[in-house]
């Protein structure tokens, strides 16, 4: 009765979502040419519309020489030009299309975990949630399920809260704020989770670590979830092991920005990340010897506020082997973190953030968070968090420091700094944070 119930009111409210729901379901098996054939379709209809439509755009590409019919295949859209963030504030207004449906835009804002906070524009009738129910569907999931949530909540109050539960009825929703976690807000989403039992713990994954640690250190235990799914950060692999053994259910990894969200997620395999190219063209740009380099997206179904070749500053590499479970959908590796979040040597180089992260994952029982900052004069402060219950925390903290000092090879200080606590942005865990550009 409540699946009929859920989709007979999304069959009023927006039927393009279930339509586009049933669509994702056969192509995610496609063969590889032919999604890839639809991608590029879909990406120079957009390109066309975008340079007709939009004053910026018009103006971008005739000065970089380049006009629809110049674009012919795949191999030609690394001749676009990147879009920076720092581009869109500029000239946000001006890269509106003269599109018919701008009753429907909701003008947002990016949290500006970057340094860069940036308005664009959100279509709410485009039918995004069928990425999401496709994620669900993938670990045994489906949208009517109850579901219990960690993100920063921007509206709040009795009113908005009955309002959140007449639109979802008869789906239930409990939600805890990112932006509070203590030991209050704790111990109330603790009662609710284990009075409505909720299939699915969503949530930024410095948040739902947070609060993982309160219930390991309490020895609380709750009603598990069949999945939990994470986002906004890369997830070590000390904050997996923890999180999984807390809950009793597997972690699944999904990767988006606040202005181009559903880019890729975990299958059921959990080794890797699908990229949903039915709505995403991802590329890869200044790869390295490894293949790991920058990630550019374009936002395909956002005709009202195109994103063509948006840089995002984040970094990752393609998986060329096919997945074990049969989707041909393209596969990344997990998001190793924001290209401008490295500790960078004079006259060595630079350290990855993939391996900043990984020095933590043996320490798991030491160290209850951490976080490393790099200054304008190249010195590091590296914060911790220890764990004061674990008996060997101090061994073990200075054999993190003894690895970062070793490997910044006495060419820049690096301080420890033993914390309380970290805080968040607004609900988001910085990992690393560097103040050289």
């Amino acid at each position: 009765m409540k699946d009929k119930i859920f989709l007979f009111k999304y069959f009023l409210y927006k039927k393009t979502a279930i339509d586009f729901c049933k669509s994702l379901a056969y192509s995610q098996f496609y063969e590889e040419d032919r999604s890839a054939q639809d991608t590029f379709n879909k990406f120079i209809s957009l390109f066309n519309f975008a340079f007709n439509n939009s004053p910026y755009y018009r103006s971008k590409y005739l000065e970089a020489g380049l006009t629809p019919q110049l674009i012919k295949s795949i191999d030609d859209i690394k001749n676009i030009p990147i879009l920076t963030k720092q581009e869109v504030k500029n000239n946000f207004q001006k890269m509106l299309t003269v599109s018919p449906d701008h009753n429907n835009l909701v003008k947002c804002a990016t949290g500006g975990s970057t340094g860069i906070p940036m308005p664009y524009y959100h279509n709410k009738k485009l039918p995004l949630e069928a990425f999401a129910w496709r994620y669900l569907s993938w670990w045994g999931l489906k949208p009517w399920d109850n579901g219990a949530y960690i993100w920063r909540m921007t509206r709040k109050g009795k009113l908005s809260n009955l309002i959140n539960q007449f639109a979802w009825w008869p789906v239930r929703k409990i939600r805890l704020d990112a932006a509070s976690l203590d030991k209050n807000t704790f111990d109330k989403f603790i009662f609710k989770l284990n009075k409505f039992k909720p299939k699915l713990l969503q949530g930024y994954i410095g948040a739902v670590y947070e609060f993982a640690l309160y219930l390991n250190e309490r020895n609380i235990k709750i009603n598990s979830p069949k999945a939990i799914w994470v986002t906004s950060a890369p997830v070590s692999e000390f904050q997996r092991e923890l999180i999984e053994k807390v809950f009793n259910a597997p972690l699944y990894d999904e990767y988006g920005s606040s202005e181009v969200p559903w880019i890729a997620a975990q299958c059921n395999i959990k080794n890797h990340l699908h990229i949903n190219t039915e709505g995403r063209y991802l590329e890869i740009v200044n790869k390295n010897n490894n293949g790991l380099g920058d990630i550019v997206v374009t936002d395909l179904l956002n005709y009202d506020f195109p994103l063509i070749r948006y840089e995002l500053n984040d970094r990752t590499r393609f998986i060329e082997q096919p997945c074990n479970c049969g989707r041909t959908l393209p596969l990344i590796e997990a998001v190793k973190g924001r290209s401008g979040e490295v500790i960078q040597i004079p006259g060595i180089g630079k350290i990855d953030p993939s391996y900043l992260t990984t020095i933590f994952d043996d320490h798991i029982n030491s160290i209850r968070a951490f976080q490393i900052i790099q200054y304008k004069d190249f010195s590091i402060t590296l914060k911790i968090v220890p764990n004061y219950t674990y008996q060997n925390w101090k061994i073990e903290v200075e054999k993190v420091y003894n690895e970062l000092v070793s490997k910044v090879k006495g060419k820049i200080n690096v301080n420890l700094q033993e914390c309380k606590e970290i805080r968040s942005d607004r609900g988001k865990t910085r990992y690393i944070i560097s103040e050289i550009n």
